[in-house]
């Protein structure tokens, strides 16, 4: 019996890689440009609630970015 295809999310873009969330998986998997084409032609997985937009989701976008200045470490607010 075959098994059915992977459910898998798109959750944007970080760098040049692509953010997907698997099942079961508690946070995304970063994937290349030439693996995630390949994942969307691929039979094994089907992706769900993806609107087709490459923007970081707001849960993984709340990063906390800090900025060394003067030997002390300040927090900069994420872009």
């Amino acid at each position: 019996m075959k098994n059915p295809p992977a459910k898998v999310r798109l959750i944007g873009r970080k760098n040049n890689f692509y953010l997907i969330q698997f099942p079961n998986i508690p946070i995304p998997v970063e994937v290349n440009e030439e693996l995630y084409r390949n994942m969307l032609e691929s039979p094994e997985y089907k992706f769900v609630d993806s609107d087709g937009k490459s923007s970081v989701g707001k849960r993984y976008k709340k990063n906390k970015v800090y900025k060394i200045q003067n030997n002390k470490r300040s927090k900069m607010q994420s872009a």
